[in-house]
């Protein structure tokens, strides 16, 4: 999988810090292409959720992790736990 990066200007100066953002549509799309193309599994997608879930505050918990995502997860997750024997 290739990454290409596009700047119009950077100048980085004797250890300067540069701080890089991604739209949220474009992170998606990565993501899921790394999903994809087996750079990162389904298991490691989730320990990273549930990481960055515990670094957030309830305030900011939104960008994390929307509530409609949430609330698929919380589905996905009576679903499994309900069927058991049917997963």
């Amino acid at each position: 999988m290739d990454i290409t990066l596009a700047f119009k200007q950077l100048s980085l100066v004797n250890g300067d810090e540069i701080t890089l953002s991604i739209a949220p549509s474009a992170m998606k799309k990565m993501i899921m292409e790394l999903v994809a193309n087996g750079y990162l599994t389904t298991e490691e997608l989730i320990i990273l959720s549930i990481g960055q879930l515990k670094l957030c505050d309830k305030r900011h918990r939104e960008h994390v992790l929307p509530e409609i995502v949430l609330n698929k997860l919380n589905q996905t997750y009576q679903a499994v736990n309900n069927g058991g024997e049917n997963v």
